[in-house]
């Protein structure tokens, strides 16, 4: 019987709850029926976002201020005035998207909020009204965020359409505000921080003197950030020969990095399998290394960027990184061997200096006082000489000997080009080292060769005007280089070869070393391969 009555009380309850559905259903028709005939359009409120933390929480989305800060005056007023834009200078170190605006509201702040951001030019880049909720920092977001580049200024505003605004006086007349990669400009770094104009809805021009008007951005680093970091540069660049023994290493991230995973073990330096102890350091997403002790001449390095390292939204890298160069050949005077002329010491006179005649030629007569084997050429080449190079080695008697085109190469001073096979030549035989450039800039220091410049074994000739110059061009318009036709006052165009004493082959260094006590040092080949020594 309970049961029973218990049944017929629901009946009835849900009959109840379906006149009542219905009934409401049909006001919902006849209110809808109503705005269509007066024109009225619905609209969609969005709800406003959760606050937004500041960047140097390391987390994004982000902002400058995050939840934290608090105006001097929260609700200030301009009297005479019914209206104010208020804004802000900006810069970020990395590019990414303003996703939305923020602004801090004070207490009994009433009327429209619009969010706004512009170029440091004054073009709008995108603009959303506020959907407010009390007091507080206040979020909108915009309906497409905007893309904005690294290191450049933008200016982030609010338009107040009742004339109350929070103001900090003087925020940031000595110092701006740094918030992980996102900077509030000092004022005067770009023109006055902060800004603001009375009275209409455009870009602010009057200057606040400094003033914090509360105005902040909402950043993050990507959209849909899927994509590890990796590196962008590396320094000295991969295959690089002629680097300095002083020289640090460094690599370069291609976004911001969580420096959390950025440690010493990420990043080493080895010859072969050995290590090399360095000290390690971390700035604005390059890492360096800096050896304990000078590098080795002549030596061929490994660097290795270790995977695990994350960017800020936890992507972390999964394959290692690895690249290599090799240091500069020093003097022959030094006893080392490979060896050189001129060794990393050279400096010429002049640099990137152009001729009318186009691409060139330039070489340098040498003989060695031993046997021995070129391995490749040495040039000093200036910043602005880019595009195509090429080395060659020739006999007095116009036969080319070897030669090695390089397409491009990239930075500046010493470089060093390897030929594919060594060169065997003969003590006492004069040879001629020379350098291509298609750009026909060119290094030179003259008068230079008016005696011998020895640096045993090899000797860089006298120049003897009219039957044996020295310092030897030719205007060449090919890569695959042309023998010298001039000279001019005893020129030294700072060209070199990279020698070696002997050749060794299949793992046997033998006892004919330039000198043994290096036998040590450098070792002898394996599996068939060519060794230089």
């Amino acid at each position: 019987m309970y049961i029973s009555n218990l049944f017929q009380i629901a009946k009835r309850n849900q009959s109840m709850f379906r006149i009542q559905l219905s009934r409401a259903l049909q006001i919902l028709v006849i209110l809808s029926l109503l705005c269509s005939l007066m024109g009225i359009e619905p609209t969609i409120v969005k709800a406003a976002p959760p606050i937004t933390p500041a960047c140097n929480a390391g987390v994004y989305p982000c902002s400058v201020w995050g939840n934290g800060g608090t105006p001097a005056n929260p609700a200030a007023f301009d009297a005479g005035h019914s209206s104010i834009d208020l804004g802000m200078k900006f810069r970020s170190d990395v590019g990414g998207y303003i996703k939305g605006m923020r602004f801090y509201k004070g207490n009994g702040v009433t009327g429209t909020h619009i969010g706004q951001l512009w170029t440091a030019a004054g073009s709008k880049l995108a603009e959303a009204t506020f959907i407010e909720d009390g007091t507080g920092w206040q979020e909108v977001l915009f309906d497409v965020p905007v893309e904005i580049n690294a290191n450049t200024t933008y200016v982030a505003t609010y338009y107040s359409s009742n004339g109350y605004f929070a103001y900090t006086a003087g925020a940031f007349t000595s110092s701006g505000v740094d918030s992980g990669p996102l900077h509030v400009l000092q004022n005067g770094v770009d023109g006055p921080n902060s800004i603001y104009l009375y009275d209409q809805n455009a870009f602010p021009t009057g200057s606040g003197g400094g003033a914090n008007y509360w105005v902040d951005v909402i950043f993050d680093v990507s959209l849909t950030d899927t994509t590890p970091p990796g590196i962008s540069s590396v320094s000295p660049a991969d295959n690089r020969t002629g680097v300095a023994i002083n020289s640090t290493i460094t690599a370069t991230f291609s976004e911001a990095v969580n420096e959390a995973t950025v440690t010493a073990d990420k990043f080493e330096l080895r010859v072969g399998t050995e290590l090399v102890a360095a000290s390690f350091s971390y700035s604005s997403g390059t890492m360096t290394l800096t050896p304990s002790v000078p590098l080795e001449y002549g030596t061929t390095y490994t660097a290795t960027v270790k995977a695990g390292v994350e960017d800020l939204v936890g992507n972390a890298s999964s394959d290692d990184f690895s690249w290599s160069f090799r240091t500069v050949t020093p003097a022959c005077t030094t006893g080392l061997s490979p060896c050189s002329i001129w060794g990393s010491d050279g400096t010429p006179t002049s640099v990137d200096l152009t001729d009318t005649g186009g691409a060139l030629e330039l070489g340098l007569k040498f003989k060695s006082a031993v046997n021995g084997y070129i391995r490749g050429i040495r040039f000093y080449k200036g910043p602005l000489d880019t595009g195509a190079h090429a080395v060659h080695l020739w006999t007095t008697d116009k036969i080319l000997l070897e030669g090695k085109e390089v397409p491009g190469i990239s930075g500046s001073g010493w470089q060093e080009v390897d030929f594919d096979s060594p060169v065997y030549i003969t003590a006492g035989t004069t040879y001629i080292a020379s350098s291509w450039s298609a750009s026909g800039r060119y290094v030179v220091s003259r008068p230079f060769f008016n005696s011998a410049v020895t640096s045993y074994p090899l000797q860089a000739t006298q120049n003897v005007d009219g039957t044996d110059p020295n310092g030897v061009f030719a205007y060449c318009g090919v890569s695959t280089g042309c023998f010298w036709n001039g000279s001019y006052l005893s020129s030294n165009y700072w060209v070199d070869g990279n020698y070696s004493r002997v050749l060794q082959r299949n793992g046997t260094c033998g006892t004919n070393l330039f000198f043994s006590r290096f036998h040590s040092i450098f070792g002898c080949s394996t599996s068939g391969s060519f060794r230089l020594f």
